[in-house]
């Protein structure tokens, strides 16, 4: 998803400058990008893979149902770790 947003940038701003500057409209862009990244990543490495975690714990083992849904759980959380490149804390 990330790439996608990267890609729309670049095509309508261009590449990221190497040296920022405040008043430059497309280290401006870039900034306010890396913000919400960060700020996804953040919440999806604090708050979501935790509870996530903590849900599939209580799912694992119970009945089928319980099985499979727990197994679902697990490749959303495996894929948010991916995503994140980071382990959950």
């Amino acid at each position: 998803m990330s790439d996608l947003i990267e890609q729309a940038i670049t095509e309508f701003y261009g590449e990221r400058c190497d040296d920022y500057l405040a008043e430059c409209v497309v280290c401006t862009v870039w900034k306010e990008y890396d913000t919400l990244r960060d700020a996804l990543e953040e919440e999806i490495r604090d708050y979501m893979l935790p509870k996530m975690k903590g849900i599939y714990t209580r799912l694992h083992g119970g009945s089928d149902d319980m099985r499979d849904e727990g197994h679902k759980l697990e490749l959303i959380y495996r894929k948010l770790q991916q995503l994140t490149k980071k382990e959950p804390t």
